[in-house]
């Protein structure tokens, strides 16, 4: 028995030293007989490397990025409007009630013999051919105003992308501010005040550019929905936002213009229409008469009204002119305050360095920066908005958008 316990005891031994013979052995044997595994996701024959394939997750398609300029992006906007086709086919309407006003007056004899009969003969007709001007004038006026709304729209673009790019060199000037702090203070020179200083100031360059770059993608968004494409389609925008001033004749601006804004022509309109029924009334009634009398109140408020819109058009022209004016001089006011801002920040950060100006003394010049760098892209785009009324005759922007109904309203 004692030589049977002996005999276990050396086999359970020997097993034991085998087993871990041969675990030492595999893991000294190179592991060449399965294939080698990569972390690169396996590709197909005409797949980049690192690229998704067969059996792993499908790639997202990268959206194609066009190139705009502003004219493109005008024509892509007129192109997709359903406003134009709204104006188009009031204007269309305009003329088939015109043919139908002037096959209705043929019916009635040369001598009516009453004043609503003379009213659908002579009269109607020529209610029609107004009503058929306004709604060729809201046309106009409404391809004007999306062209506005779109360069509008294109500007904003631009303007919170320059935005993005203002914040970033805020963020940057504020960490470089933040290094400059952290050495000063570890040779003593400053406290440790100025370092948390500098790290708020990061702190808050990083908030602001945080909401730079989410204003700019809402912007570009409204962009796209002007346009009518995708909300998320991206455009590379070949446009330059720029200043460039312009020379404008205020007095031949009012000589052309007064009488061609919508306002205007609508009075104009309505005016002529009142006294033609006027006309019509003093045949078959005399001037005592309460029919003759309404009618001649219609001319005497009409009249009114159009007056008054030649006041109202020229103030919005005056208005257009001054606002155009003061943009100039914001633009070159701010434009010198920038070259001010960026030297005073420069000087502001060498004496910082060398122990001869405060932490919040650099902070405050490099605000004044960011602030005046604002400031001067807003008075460039105010700039450019205001030059945009000249260039398409839009005064008077609340027709723009009222148009339609004022056509369908005679």
């Amino acid at each position: 028995m004692k030589k049977i316990g002996v005999s276990i005891l050396l086999g359970i031994l020997l097993l034991g030293f085998t087993v871990g013979m041969s675990a030492a052995e595999q893991e000294s044997i190179p592991a060449t007989a399965a294939p080698e595994q990569s972390n690169q996701a396996i590709t197909g024959p005409d797949q980049e490397p690192g690229q998704p394939g067969e059996g792993g997750q499908p790639a997202l398609p990268q959206p194609e990025v066009v190139t705009l300029s502003l004219e493109q992006s005008i024509d892509l906007a007129l192109a997709n409007n359903p406003e134009v086709i709204q104006a188009k086919l009031d204007r269309d309407k305009a003329s088939v009630d015109l043919d139908s006003a002037i096959d209705a007056a043929r019916k009635i004899d040369e001598n009516p013999g009453s004043y609503e009969k003379a009213l659908v003969k002579e009269v109607n007709p020529k209610i029609c051919e107004s009503a058929l001007r306004i709604a060729g004038k809201v046309y106009e006026i409404k391809l004007n105003s999306i062209r506005l709304s779109a360069e509008k729209a294109y500007y904003d673009v631009l303007k919170a992308r320059r935005a993005v790019e203002i914040k970033e060199a805020a963020l940057k000037r504020a960490e470089e501010q933040l290094r400059q702090a952290r050495l000063n203070y570890q040779v003593g020179t400053v406290a440790r005040n100025d370092v948390l200083s500098a790290e708020v100031q990061v702190a808050q360059a990083k908030a602001e550019l945080t909401a730079a770059r989410n204003q700019k993608d809402y912007v570009e968004m409204t962009f796209n929905k002007t346009l009518g494409t995708d909300l998320k389609k991206p455009f590379n925008l070949s446009s330059q936002f720029s200043y460039e001033p312009i020379e404008v004749d205020l007095d031949r601006v009012l000589a052309e213009q007064v009488d061609n804004q919508l306002s205007v022509i609508q009075a104009r309109e309505n005016l002529s229409s009142a006294k033609l029924k006027l006309a019509c009334a003093g045949k078959y009634w005399a001037p005592n008469v309460y029919t003759y009398q309404l009618v001649k109140i219609e001319v005497d408020k009409a009249e009114i009204k159009y007056n008054q819109a030649v006041k109202d058009a020229t103030l919005q022209i005056y208005q257009a002119y001054n606002t155009l004016q003061a943009a100039k001089d914001m633009v070159e006011m701010y434009q010198k305050a920038v070259e001010q801002a960026k030297e005073s920040a420069r000087l502001t950060n060498l004496r910082y360095q060398v122990g001869l100006a405060t932490s919040l003394e650099t902070i405050n010049a490099s605000l004044a920066l960011s602030q005046a760098e604002d400031k001067a892209l807003q008075a460039i785009y105010d700039y450019n908005l205001a030059k945009a009324k000249f260039k398409y005759n839009l005064f008077d922007l609340s027709t723009g958008s009222s148009a339609s109904s004022a056509s369908s309203g005679m």
